[in-house]
């Protein structure tokens, strides 16, 4: 009787044991801290059959540590909502939010922005990358418009204990200029006005990209964007001249860029330590590098080579697939390169 007892009494322990894991991990997995993105076509998913266009956030998730490969899906708490995607990390998720042609009039109008204000809990991450379609007359609003709905979604992320990243635009590639300008400057001057208001992080992605793409020439950034031949891809059999949207190597670049400044700047702090790659000594020094200005106090000899250093730097920090041994090196010439820097005399 007693051996009974004790069988039961273990059979109790065992199943009340497995009952708490059981609510442990369900309760872990609705309670992971999330990443949401808000954004338009460049930051939206696309499905194989339009390849090779794509957002950066497609590309973003391989360049974070994961345990095996990370699908999306689209939850079905969302089903309401079309083109949202989710990623589940161990720790914490990304949930994309993104829409082709879509502007803060337009995710406010829509509901989309009611949609993931109620997901959103406290000490999630919200980055707010709308600003391309926001100057258009169709879909658009006027500056002083943009500015309420940055602001109106910024306060009520805010109130739910959410925390806003704004991130600006990257630049079109127009076929008949040479070099790349910010677009919408005047919406972008504003984003980065209401996130010093609101004191929020940003990531000014309409720089940090205008300035590379000059940097490296029409050539190079042409095979970044939605610019393909006749019968190069099947889901493009008619070509396609795009100057807005990016192909998968363009996604590639702008996720690149992304993640150098997440790590240096460290906006989002859930992602600090989450990086397949460590780009931190290389940025470092690279914008060391940027700060000498002055040519004519050094030597033709020592600037070139520095300036050769530093140009090969910034092609390695912003190339997606670099190997860490290749991060190294350039870090190391250039840091050489500066320590050889030798002034003129007299």
């Amino acid at each position: 009787m007693n051996k009974i007892k004790r069988a039961a009494l273990c059979i109790i322990v065992i199943s009340v044991v497995f009952g708490i894991k059981l609510s442990n991990k369900e309760t872990d997995v609705s309670a992971k801290q999330t990443l949401f993105v808000m954004g338009d076509s460049k930051s939206s998913f696309y499905p194989r059959k339009r390849y090779p266009r794509q957002g950066w956030v497609q590309q973003f998730i391989p360049m974070l540590k994961s345990k095996g490969k990370v699908k999306p899906y689209h939850p079905e708490e969302c089903k309401d909502y079309e083109k949202v995607v989710r990623y589940d990390f161990h720790k914490y998720s990304i949930e994309n939010w993104s829409k082709g042609g879509i502007s803060c009039k337009t995710f406010y109008e829509t509901g989309r922005f009611a949609g993931i204000l109620k997901r959103i809990r406290k000490n999630d991450y919200v980055i707010i990358a709308l600003q391309h379609n926001d100057k258009k007359p169709d879909v658009g609003e006027k500056v002083a418009d943009y500015k309420h709905y940055l602001t109106y979604f910024t306060q009520h992320i805010q109130r739910k204990g959410g925390k806003v990243i704004f991130m600006t635009t990257p630049p079109k590639n127009y076929a008949d200029r040479k070099t790349f300008k910010i677009y919408v400057p005047e919406y972008r001057n504003t984003m980065l006005q209401v996130a010093k208001d609101f004191k929020c992080n940003y990531i000014d992605l309409s720089k940090l990209s205008t300035d590379y793409f000059n940097f490296r020439g029409k050539n190079y950034v042409n095979t970044l964007y939605m610019k393909l031949n006749p019968g190069q891809y099947p889901a493009w059999e008619q070509g396609i001249n795009d100057d807005t949207h990016f192909q998968r190597d363009g996604a590639r670049v702008l996720a690149r860029i992304i993640a150098v400044d997440l790590q240096a700047n460290r906006q989002i702090p859930m992602l600090n330590k989450q990086f397949r790659q460590n780009t931190n000594a290389l940025y470092a020094t690279f914008q060391e590098a940027a700060t000498y200005k002055n040519k004519k106090q050094y030597t033709d000899k020592s600037w070139n080579n520095m300036v050769k250093q530093r140009n090969n730097a910034w092609t390695i920090l912003y190339t997606p697939g670099v190997t860490n041994k290749q991060c190294h090196k350039a870090e190391q010439s250039l840091r050489r390169s500066l320590k050889g820097l030798r002034r003129k005399h007299g």
